[in-house]
């Protein structure tokens, strides 16, 4: 079977790695890269991310009906903003959240905290999760809710979020089965 996440690194063809999680007809998960990254700009501490690129961000996301955003930056990446992210999400209507993978202990405990939040403040609703390119931290949360609130095993969760046409997503099964055990 050919790996549903096989694709070039670093190439997406869409806007901000956007896509959704499954192709199903009443998704509401999506994922995508960072605020600021249309044109997908290297790390660098020294060139900013404006609050009117991460105004474009917001809008993009609420035309796909996006009520929810789940950011998984870290300190240091939230430090190339001019503010940070989820406040300027919030200022346009989102409800934005924050949640910094260097604060918890592991990947698996960051994955239950977002389970947690998905189920207290976003069930129903279109949800981002986003991380800094959009193909690894955000994808890896991804296929654990579609396993922890769709009831899908772990192949059928890589399969879709790895399905999504344009984008650049890479999971493993072991990577997820980290998440659930």
């Amino acid at each position: 079977m050919a790996d549903p996440c096989e694709q070039p690194l670093c190439k997406s063809n869409t806007l901000y790695n956007f896509g959704p999680a499954t192709d199903s007809p009443d998704n509401q998960l999506f994922g995508s890269a960072r605020p600021g990254a249309k044109s997908q700009r290297c790390y660098n501490p020294n060139d900013l991310v404006t609050a009117k690129e991460v105004e474009e961000f917001a809008h993009f996301m609420r035309s796909h009906g996006i009520q929810h955003t789940v950011g998984l930056l870290s300190e240091s990446e939230i430090a190339t903003y001019e503010l940070p992210p989820s406040q300027i999400l919030g200022q346009q209507g989102l409800q934005a959240v924050n949640f910094d993978p260097r604060s918890f202990a592991d990947e698996q405990t960051l994955a239950q905290e977002v389970l947690a939040y998905m189920r207290a403040k976003a069930s129903g609703q279109k949800v981002l999760v986003y991380c800094w390119g959009g193909g690894s931290r955000s994808v890896r949360i991804l296929a654990f809710l579609l396993v922890a609130l769709h009831s899908k095993n772990a192949d059928e969760a890589i399969a879709q979020v790895c399905r999504a046409q344009g984008t650049n997503r890479k999971v493993t099964v072991e990577q997820l089965q980290a998440l659930l055990t």
